[in-house]
Protein backbone atom coordinates (compact mmCIF):
# COMPACT_ATOMS: atom_id res chain seq x y z
CA UNK A 1 0.00 0.00 0.00
CA UNK A 2 1.36 3.56 -1.19
CA UNK A 3 0.26 4.89 2.41
CA UNK A 4 2.16 2.84 4.40
CA UNK A 5 5.09 3.08 2.58
CA UNK A 6 4.77 7.07 2.97
CA UNK A 7 3.83 6.85 7.03
CA UNK A 8 7.06 5.01 7.38
CA UNK A 9 9.23 8.01 5.86
CA UNK A 10 7.37 10.67 7.14
CA UNK A 11 6.84 9.93 11.36
CA UNK A 12 8.07 13.41 12.06
CA UNK A 13 5.96 15.11 9.26
CA UNK A 14 2.94 12.71 10.48
CA UNK A 15 3.35 13.58 14.12
CA UNK A 16 3.97 16.92 13.99
CA UNK A 17 1.43 18.33 11.93
CA UNK A 18 -1.95 16.43 13.71
CA UNK A 19 -0.77 15.91 17.04
CA UNK A 20 1.39 18.52 18.32
CA UNK A 21 -0.25 21.49 16.55
CA UNK A 22 -3.78 20.91 15.69
CA UNK A 23 -5.61 17.91 18.01
CA UNK A 24 -4.05 18.22 21.09
CA UNK A 25 -1.55 19.89 23.49
CA UNK A 26 1.32 21.18 21.73
CA UNK A 27 4.35 18.84 22.54
CA UNK A 28 8.20 20.44 20.89
CA UNK A 29 9.60 17.65 22.88
CA UNK A 30 7.99 15.07 20.82
CA UNK A 31 9.86 16.05 17.41
CA UNK A 32 12.96 15.26 19.54
CA UNK A 33 12.16 11.98 20.31
CA UNK A 34 10.70 10.73 17.16
CA UNK A 35 14.45 12.09 15.52
CA UNK A 36 15.55 9.43 17.99
CA UNK A 37 14.13 6.43 15.67
CA UNK A 38 16.36 5.22 13.12
CA UNK A 39 14.41 4.24 9.74
CA UNK A 40 15.18 1.02 9.84
CA UNK A 41 13.18 1.05 13.33
CA UNK A 42 10.31 2.73 12.13
CA UNK A 43 9.81 0.22 9.45
CA UNK A 44 10.00 -2.53 11.67
CA UNK A 45 7.83 -1.46 14.04
CA UNK A 46 5.33 -0.45 11.64
CA UNK A 47 5.73 -3.27 9.86
CA UNK A 48 5.14 -5.58 12.66
CA UNK A 49 1.80 -3.12 13.71
CA UNK A 50 0.23 -3.74 10.19
CA UNK A 51 0.67 -7.51 10.17
CA UNK A 52 -0.39 -7.87 13.57
CA UNK A 53 -3.74 -5.97 13.13
CA UNK A 54 -4.66 -7.56 9.35
CA UNK A 55 -8.12 -6.36 9.80
CA UNK A 56 -9.18 -8.08 13.05
CA UNK A 57 -10.98 -5.37 15.07
CA UNK A 58 -9.88 -7.52 18.34
CA UNK A 59 -6.19 -7.28 17.06
CA UNK A 60 -6.15 -3.65 16.91
CA UNK A 61 -5.56 -2.69 20.45
CA UNK A 62 -2.59 -4.72 20.85
CA UNK A 63 -1.13 -3.62 17.10
CA UNK A 64 -1.36 0.35 18.37
CA UNK A 65 0.28 -0.86 21.65
CA UNK A 66 3.26 -2.55 18.92
CA UNK A 67 3.63 0.79 16.94
CA UNK A 68 3.78 2.95 20.47
CA UNK A 69 6.99 1.14 20.95
CA UNK A 70 8.59 3.63 18.59
CA UNK A 71 10.27 6.84 20.68
CA UNK A 72 7.88 9.46 20.99
CA UNK A 73 5.08 7.56 19.75
CA UNK A 74 1.62 7.07 22.51
CA UNK A 75 -1.22 5.42 21.80
CA UNK A 76 -2.92 8.57 20.22
CA UNK A 77 -0.09 9.00 17.73
CA UNK A 78 0.30 5.28 17.08
CA UNK A 79 -3.29 4.96 16.30
CA UNK A 80 -2.92 7.79 13.78
CA UNK A 81 -0.41 5.25 12.41
CA UNK A 82 -3.25 2.67 12.03
CA UNK A 83 -5.99 4.84 10.92
CA UNK A 84 -3.87 5.23 7.84
CA UNK A 85 -3.63 1.84 7.16
CA UNK A 86 -7.06 1.50 7.43
CA UNK A 87 -9.25 4.41 7.57
CA UNK A 88 -12.67 2.31 7.33
CA UNK A 89 -12.29 0.69 10.70
CA UNK A 90 -9.36 1.81 13.19
CA UNK A 91 -10.36 5.46 14.61
CA UNK A 92 -7.65 7.86 15.55
CA UNK A 93 -7.48 8.95 19.08
CA UNK A 94 -8.39 12.35 18.89
CA UNK A 95 -9.49 14.67 21.59
CA UNK A 96 -12.74 15.11 20.02
CA UNK A 97 -13.76 11.79 18.91
CA UNK A 98 -12.68 10.18 22.40
CA UNK A 99 -15.03 13.11 24.36
CA UNK A 100 -17.76 13.03 21.54
CA UNK A 101 -18.50 8.84 21.99
CA UNK A 102 -17.67 9.36 26.05
CA UNK A 103 -20.25 12.06 26.34
CA UNK A 104 -22.55 10.81 29.31
CA UNK A 105 -20.08 8.83 30.78
CA UNK A 106 -20.36 10.12 34.56
CA UNK A 107 -16.48 11.01 34.92
CA UNK A 108 -16.78 14.16 32.90
CA UNK A 109 -18.52 15.63 30.13
CA UNK A 110 -18.28 17.28 27.35
CA UNK A 111 -15.43 18.93 25.15
CA UNK A 112 -13.46 19.64 28.12
CA UNK A 113 -13.45 16.09 29.71
CA UNK A 114 -10.01 14.97 30.80
CA UNK A 115 -8.10 12.33 28.70
CA UNK A 116 -5.51 10.27 29.83
CA UNK A 117 -4.27 8.50 26.38
CA UNK A 118 -4.11 5.43 27.55
CA UNK A 119 -4.75 2.52 25.80
CA UNK A 120 -7.63 1.54 27.78
CA UNK A 121 -9.04 4.13 27.22
CA UNK A 122 -8.58 4.02 23.48
CA UNK A 123 -9.60 0.46 23.07
CA UNK A 124 -13.25 1.55 24.52
CA UNK A 125 -12.92 4.18 22.00
CA UNK A 126 -12.50 1.87 19.40
CA UNK A 127 -15.29 -0.53 20.38
CA UNK A 128 -17.73 2.17 21.01
CA UNK A 129 -16.67 3.65 17.28
CA UNK A 130 -17.22 0.40 15.66
CA UNK A 131 -21.02 0.01 17.74
CA UNK A 132 -22.15 3.52 15.98
CA UNK A 133 -20.52 2.64 12.29
CA UNK A 134 -22.36 -0.58 12.36
CA UNK A 135 -25.57 1.47 13.48
CA UNK A 136 -24.99 4.26 11.25
CA UNK A 137 -24.51 1.61 7.97
CA UNK A 138 -27.66 0.19 9.24
CA UNK A 139 -29.29 3.07 8.64
CA UNK A 140 -28.04 4.44 5.66
CA UNK A 141 -27.20 1.45 4.06
CA UNK A 142 -23.48 3.20 2.66
CA UNK A 143 -20.28 2.40 4.48
CA UNK A 144 -19.51 4.65 7.41
CA UNK A 145 -15.98 5.38 7.85
CA UNK A 146 -13.77 6.02 10.87
CA UNK A 147 -12.18 8.66 9.38
CA UNK A 148 -15.17 10.60 8.50
CA UNK A 149 -16.94 10.10 12.13
CA UNK A 150 -13.30 11.33 13.54
CA UNK A 151 -13.62 14.60 11.36
CA UNK A 152 -17.28 15.26 12.07
CA UNK A 153 -16.20 14.93 15.88
CA UNK A 154 -13.76 17.57 15.07
CA UNK A 155 -16.14 19.33 13.52
CA UNK A 156 -18.63 19.94 16.37
CA UNK A 157 -15.82 19.99 19.00
CA UNK A 158 -14.07 23.31 17.31
CA UNK A 159 -17.19 24.49 15.75
CA UNK A 160 -18.45 26.38 18.75
CA UNK A 161 -21.37 24.54 19.32
CA UNK A 162 -23.45 26.69 22.18
CA UNK A 163 -25.39 24.04 23.81
CA UNK A 164 -23.98 20.80 22.25
CA UNK A 165 -24.98 18.11 24.94
CA UNK A 166 -28.70 19.18 23.65
CA UNK A 167 -27.68 18.59 19.96
CA UNK A 168 -25.57 15.56 20.03
CA UNK A 169 -25.33 13.91 24.24
CA UNK A 170 -28.75 14.59 25.83
CA UNK A 171 -30.86 11.63 25.36
CA UNK A 172 -33.47 14.15 27.54
CA UNK A 173 -33.08 16.81 25.52
CA UNK A 174 -35.73 18.41 23.05
CA UNK A 175 -35.23 17.64 19.09
CA UNK A 176 -35.77 20.74 17.26
CA UNK A 177 -37.66 20.82 14.29
CA UNK A 178 -35.22 21.16 11.40
CA UNK A 179 -32.99 18.68 9.00
CA UNK A 180 -29.87 19.68 11.32
CA UNK A 181 -31.13 18.75 14.77
CA UNK A 182 -32.60 15.12 13.31
CA UNK A 183 -29.37 14.17 11.90
CA UNK A 184 -27.56 15.61 15.47
CA UNK A 185 -30.01 13.19 17.31
CA UNK A 186 -29.27 9.94 14.63
CA UNK A 187 -25.42 10.67 14.79
CA UNK A 188 -25.66 11.34 18.75
CA UNK A 189 -23.67 8.50 20.61
CA UNK A 190 -26.46 6.64 23.09
CA UNK A 191 -26.23 6.94 26.54
CA UNK A 192 -24.98 3.57 28.85
CA UNK A 193 -28.41 2.76 29.60
CA UNK A 194 -29.47 2.84 25.89
CA UNK A 195 -26.35 0.94 25.33
CA UNK A 196 -27.48 -1.86 27.07
CA UNK A 197 -31.03 -1.82 26.36
CA UNK A 198 -30.25 -1.85 22.08
CA UNK A 199 -31.88 1.90 21.66
CA UNK A 200 -30.81 4.74 19.58
CA UNK A 201 -31.64 7.98 21.32
CA UNK A 202 -34.48 8.90 18.71
CA UNK A 203 -36.36 5.51 19.33
CA UNK A 204 -35.75 6.36 23.40
CA UNK A 205 -38.01 9.38 22.83
CA UNK A 206 -40.47 7.70 20.79
CA UNK A 207 -41.36 5.15 24.02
Amino acid sequence: MEIVRLVRASLGTVLIRPICRKHGTYRPNLAKLVAGNSVAEIRKVTEAGFSIYGGDNNLAGKAVSSIAKLKGVGPATASLFLSCYDPIKVPFFSDELFRYLHWLDTKGKGWDRKISYTMKEYNTMFDRTQVLRKRLETESGETVKAIDLEKMAYALGKGGEVEPASKIGSVGGKRGHDRVEEDNDALRPPSPKRRREGLRPDQAKSQ
